[in-house]
């Protein structure tokens, strides 16, 4: 599994951190920031999330402003903004696939012992490192070794629409 808590102080691919708990970790993560907009006009503002692996949700102000799951990663943020100070929440999901490539690894063999209550193996107690496994050799099917790239990757953009008129 991964880390209880981590902070970042720059955007960046969670398959590159040095942790193996980050590296390989499947599920969400939250990113906070403050942005402060001194002047608010009547055009519509946009965020913008540049690259995302592989799905985001976007609150400003404690609203939700749904869900941004395929490029351009972009939603309207118009409704939530304020002038002064906004609070930022980016919610970003990533892939299984990076877990189970992660229980495959030699370094998480054997670190957590295991006993299913239902009677499964028996009911007896096994050493295992992995924290997910499927019913099938799912595995084989992929021609990757390496966990496929995850996070909120950037940059992030704030962007007020700009309308002109035409003759």
């Amino acid at each position: 599994g991964g880390p209880e808590n981590i902070v970042f102080d720059e955007l960046q691919d969670w398959t590159k951190h040095s942790l193996r708990g980050v590296k390989y970790y499947s599920g969400m993560a939250s990113y906070k920031k403050t942005i402060r907009l001194e002047k608010l006009g009547n055009n519509p503002y946009y965020i913008d999330l540049g690259v995302v692996n592989d799905i985001a949700r976007v609150k400003i102000n404690s609203k939700d402003l749904g869900v941004i799951w395929c490029a351009p990663w972009r939603i309207d943020i118009s409704s939530a903004l304020k002038q002064g100070d906004n609070t930022l929440e980016i919610q970003v999901a990533n892939r299984w696939i990076n877990r189970l490539l992660g229980d495959l690894q030699a370094p998480d063999a054997n670190v957590r012992k295991v006993k299913f209550e239902n009677g499964m193996l028996g009911g007896q107690e096994f050493t295992t490192g992995r924290y997910t496994f499927t019913t099938r050799q799912a595995m084989g099917s992929f021609k990757f070794a390496e966990p496929l790239s995850s996070g909120l990757l950037g940059p992030v953009r704030i962007m007020k629409a700009a309308y002109f008129k035409t003759k």
